[in-house]
């Protein structure tokens, strides 16, 4: 009932906002709703750069990354604004459970795929998105890669003072 509720608010709001399309590396087309894509402090900003007198009723922006990678980004923000929407500033104990069960669809993603989507999050500035990766990325690291960051030469010197 609670899910159903979570979203039926939200798409009663939506329709009240216009949409922004987002063009990707593979040239597929996305249509977004202005508050998801606002997550992304890079379409936020370009958006801005347009200005009020050059603000069509469908903004369009090319997005130098995959459907796929994009498409995870969006869900992840559209998820943040449906949450946040649904909870106002004071989220009860199973809607914090929702939001951590949400983020841990994450830990089932390989080393690799973590990140590729912490470099597209970062690309697309959504901060909350990469720092949930970048704890995930570092608790995945393999091990070679974390001696290697300790000691970048090999020789057994630290670039860290003590």
């Amino acid at each position: 009932m609670g899910e159903l509720q979570f979203q039926s608010q939200y798409r009663a709001r939506v329709k009240e906002h216009k949409p922004i399309i987002l063009k990707t590396r593979d040239h597929d087309l996305l249509e977004v709703d202005e508050d998801v894509a606002y997550e992304c402090l890079t379409i936020q900003a370009m958006s801005k750069q347009l200005g009020p007198k050059n603000d069509p009723p469908v903004r369009v922006f090319m997005v130098p990354l995959s459907t796929k990678l994009l498409k995870s980004i969006i869900d992840y923000c559209k998820f943040q604004v449906e949450w946040r929407e649904f909870v106002h500033d004071n989220p009860s104990e199973s809607q914090k459970a929702k939001l951590k069960a949400w983020d841990a669809q994450y830990e089932k993603l390989d080393f690799n795929s973590i990140c590729d989507l912490l470099l597209a999050a970062s690309y697309m500035d959504v901060p909350a998105m990469t720092k949930m990766l970048s704890k995930l990325a570092s608790t995945r690291m393999p091990r070679g890669a974390k001696e290697n960051r300790k000691d970048p030469k090999g020789d057994g010197s630290s670039t860290q003072s003590s």
